[in-house]
């Protein structure tokens, strides 16, 4: 435990330091909620034993942003909200398939093709319409240092609730990756906890694929849960544990972005491999 509250300690510490330096506080904001959002989601699809389908969430988010350029471009309103409402429509339609009986693998990998696919549709067809080229490159690149205050204020929003509530279910939920019909049997309404589960990704990766990017999600969803069930005493610890993990490398990404000129999103994924091959090297790998 010791580990993981020093791996947050630092983690605040260095999301910190721009504003010291009198860079926008809304840096270090932005990006620390993402890691606590991404970091608390990343535990329970591990432990439920999603990562196949968690992997695919941010294709889903590609797909959803790009269609929600067009739709805002073309009908109006509000862009954050039409990207979090196609991609939560689109999440439940692999969650479905699943409840439905099919084979995870097959229905994520049927998921996965075809919101990649549609997505590079979606994008072209914005390209060669409307005036959408940055917006589009957020989406794939991330753009944290640019986030407006809507993408703040809902990074924040969405950071607390994802940490709540994956404190709440992660006993549950855990249960559920190790034995589904036996939990079933035991009383835990599982199919409850499945579409909080999924509603949860949707919200946390469709709802920031432009502050952190496309390919980072990826790294932010998988590793963080992967490395703190190496090293910990429960569900919640491990929730705890992810999430510092992820507020380490978000905070490291971020000075280290500031100082060298470099991308803080595309960091964020090399620290938190690193943090991956420095856990396995020090034997925590069960």
């Amino acid at each position: 435990m010791r580990v993981y509250l020093a791996s947050a300690a630092a983690g605040f510490l260095l999301l910190s330091y721009p504003v010291v330096e009198g860079y926008p506080a809304r840096w270090s904001i932005v990006l620390g909620m993402a890691g606590i959002a991404l970091g608390s989601i990343s535990l329970l699809v591990y432990v439920r034993r999603l990562l196949f389908a968690a992997a695919s969430a941010p294709h889903a988010a590609f797909f959803a942003a790009s269609l929600a350029l067009i739709i805002s471009s073309s009908l109006g309103g509000d862009l954050l909200l039409w990207t979090v409402l196609a991609g939560t429509l689109i999440i439940y339609s692999l969650g479905y398939a699943v409840y439905s009986g099919m084979d995870p693998d097959d229905a994520t990998a049927l998921f996965a093709s075809l919101t990649t696919s549609l997505g590079v549709v979606t994008m072209y067809y914005a390209i060669t319409h409307y005036s959408t080229g940055a917006s589009l490159s957020s989406i794939v690149l991330g753009d944290p240092l640019l986030a407006s205050r809507e993408e703040i204020a809902y990074a924040a929003v969405i950071g607390t609730a994802a940490l709540m509530a994956s404190l709440a279910a992660a006993r549950e939920i855990s249960y559920m990756g190790v034995d589904r019909e036996d939990a079933k049997l035991s009383g835990i309404r599982t199919w409850a906890y499945d579409l909080a589960l999924f509603t949860l990704l949707a919200l946390t990766v469709v709802g920031l694929v432009r502050v952190v990017g496309f390919a980072v999600e990826h790294v932010l969803v998988l590793i963080p849960g992967a490395v703190a069930t190496m090293h910990s005493r429960g569900p919640t610890h491990a929730v705890l544990a992810s999430v510092s993990l992820s507020l380490l490398a978000s905070g490291l990404a971020l000075v280290t972005g500031v100082l060298l000129n470099l991308s803080p999103s595309g960091l964020i994924g090399v620290f938190m491999v690193t943090i991956y091959a420095v856990a396995v090297a020090l034997g925590w790998r069960k």
